[in-house]
């Protein structure tokens, strides 16, 4: 972690409970938490500010899909996120695939886009729950 960050003690509190969490979190659960660790309610744009400067700093992701935050897995600043969600257990998995990263930055280049940031979420099932759950059981 950067020494130039300037992790307060809230931002690092919540950096710490984003960590330590199984699976993403979301704003209010850690604003829930929050108020139950420090005694007082905590406010949601507090909240919200911090999880905006965490994840600008790149120390945590913003999973759209879920609407939740999830530690960096990676360096931190690292431009293209793919996330493997699992929708039977809500794991994430952060992975880097650098046959992604090439595609994208090909077709990028070729219709002269300059990407900035990159996030894929790919939704289905992890090996632990399988991926002929009834939900996904294939149709003839």
């Amino acid at each position: 972690m950067s020494d130039d960050l300037d992790l307060t003690p809230l931002r690092r509190e919540v950096l710490d409970m984003i960590k330590a969490s199984a699976r993403p979190i979301k704003a209010y659960e850690l604003l829930g938490l929050l108020s139950r660790r420090r005694g007082r309610v905590a406010r949601a744009p507090t909240i919200y500010r911090t999880l905006d400067y965490l994840t600008r700093c790149g120390l945590i992701h913003r999973i759209e899909s879920l609407n939740a935050y999830q530690a960096c897995a990676h360096a931190p600043a690292c431009p293209e996120h793919v996330f493997l969600i699992c929708d039977d257990c809500g794991e994430v998995s952060e992975i880097e695939s650098m046959d992604a990263r090439i595609a994208l930055e090909i077709a990028s280049t070729a219709r002269q886009f300059r990407a900035e940031q990159v996030s894929i979420e790919v939704h289905g099932a992890c090996r632990a729950c399988g991926t002929e759950t009834p939900a996904r059981a294939k149709k003839p």
